[in-house]
């Protein structure tokens, strides 16, 4: 039981559940993400002070910046796969040291991340496709002033 139950858990690892009810993308498609949220009590310093009362809408990224690009994809789809890896070339091009990550909805990060020599991640429970409200993919995440841009991509 012990061996089988060592087994089920390295194989879920190796190979996550996938994240349902996404489907491919067709169109080029762009949308506004804003991540604006009302604060639900006051946030207060370690003095006890006021820094947000409640209800203060905050952007994060007035703060801090969304560094880099994500990219959602179908780890299964070959074409999906190969579009990432171009995107990620065309990015080294540009800049040495570009800040990126590829976010598998179904497949094998570790076996990519193997067959590929860059690191693939997983959506666990498919909390950041929610999150964003991602339904397509490919989709690209980045951001673009005080926004974050949602960009399907069709592959061929």
């Amino acid at each position: 039981l012990q061996e089988a139950l060592k087994e089920k858990t390295l194989r879920r690892i190796k190979e996550p559940t996938p994240v349902l009810g996404l489907q491919k993308a067709v169109l080029i498609q762009r949308r506004i993400y804003d991540p604006t949220f009302v604060v639900k009590e006051d946030i207060k310093d370690h003095k006890g002070g006021i820094l947000h009362p409640k209800g203060t809408k905050i952007n994060p990224l007035h703060h801090r910046a969304f560094r880099g690009t994500w990219f959602f994809i179908e780890g299964r789809d070959k074409s999906q796969v190969d579009w990432v890896l171009s995107q990620i070339s065309s990015l080294v091009s540009e800049n040495e040291n570009p800040l990126y990550k590829i976010i598998l909805v179904n497949g094998s990060p570790f076996e990519l991340s193997e067959k590929h020599s860059t690191r693939f991640y997983f959506d666990q429970l498919g909390k950041l496709t929610e999150q964003f409200g991602i339904q397509k993919v490919p989709t690209k995440l980045f951001q673009e002033g005080d926004h974050l841009i949602l960009e399907e991509v069709p592959c061929p």
